[in-house]
């Protein structure tokens, strides 16, 4: 892991100042099923996806701090400054709501870049969360969900439900009752795929046919047995075709039992489905004992809470 950095920020004005932290885990999302319907007139691409939030999680502390408005973020990461999602996340609250605090952001990094899990939007979703903590009614719910759609286009969910369908560009979310009676096992191949790349490697490639609708993957995910889950991705084609290890670990984790197994988000994580959490501890051991790194993931019933 990259050593400990500090990215410092400052903004003109400090209008409150407090002591003492707030903080909360980030998890991880998966996508139990992406269908990718078409590129909008703003360059983004419509989709139609169940996402599940589980038990991988980076952990996110917020404490007010200063007095000349900088924001001050640590943690075992190399992002720049500017380039942050979490120091977008302050900057976007502080413009809704006026505040003009100093913050100070502490970041344990757990998930993966570029893996497909949602780590960067789960961040600032998780900041706002805490945000929100430090001052409780200075933006209404609406407003904040419109703030994290304005971040990325994950975020929305991690401020609500632990599993929705997700439709739009992220921003359209339906809740669902969220199921923890199945297990997956993850594996994370050393080479990640940039989000721009597997879109437009999947504009290139034809597509899977007429995709599940929302009804239907509603039913089966709340009421259908795990093991016959009608759900694909449709990255999996375009993304593993250019991604050996990958595609390898896919049929490692079909070998090993999985119910289904493919990628999860826009990859490169391969995730594979199985009923119960013996059958998935079985799996990572298998995998484990052919030289391959696997972990097993457990849905969420909620989202953390702030403490």
């Amino acid at each position: 892991m990259p050593e400990k950095l500090t990215h410092v920020l400052r903004a003109p004005t400090l209008i409150v100042a407090m002591s003492g932290e707030v903080s909360t885990y980030a998890p991880a999302k998966i996508n139990l099923h992406l269908s990718v319907l078409g590129r909008r007139a703003d360059g983004y691409h419509d989709i139609l996806s169940l996402f599940q939030a589980v038990s991988l999680r980076d952990e996110i502390g917020v404490a007010l701090a200063g007095g000349d408005g900088e924001i001050t973020i640590s943690g075992g990461f190399d992002f720049p400054a500017e380039r942050n999602i979490i120091s977008a996340a302050i900057r976007g609250f502080r413009r809704v709501t006026g505040l003009s605090a100093g913050f100070r952001v502490r970041v344990e990094k757990r998930i993966p870049l570029a893996a497909g899990l949602g780590g960067g939007s789960s961040d600032a979703a998780a900041t706002l969360r805490c945000l929100l903590a430090l001052f409780p009614g200075a933006i209404s719910p609406s407003r904040i969900m419109d703030l994290g759609a304005e971040l990325g286009s994950d975020v929305p969910f991690f401020l609500g439900p632990a599993a929705a369908i997700v439709e739009g560009r992220g921003e359209r979310l339906t809740p669902l009752r969220p199921r923890t009676d199945y297990a997956v096992v993850a594996v994370h191949p050393r080479k990640g795929v940039p989000t721009r790349e597997a879109y437009e490697w999947r504009d290139a490639c034809p597509g899977r046919g007429i995709p599940l609708d929302l009804a239907a993957i509603r039913a089966a995910y709340e009421f259908g047995d795990v093991r016959q889950w009608p759900f694909f991705n449709d990255f999996d084609e375009p993304v593993l075709a250019r991604l050996p290890e990958a595609a390898g670990a896919r049929e490692a984790l079909k070998a090993a039992g999985a119910c289904a197994a493919g990628l999860t988000g826009s990859g490169s994580t391969v995730i594979g489905v199985f009923p119960d959490e013996a059958a998935a501890q079985r799996c990572a051991r298998k995998l484990a004992d052919g030289g391959r790194a696997a972990h097993v993931l457990l849905p969420l019933a909620t989202i953390p809470p702030v403490c």
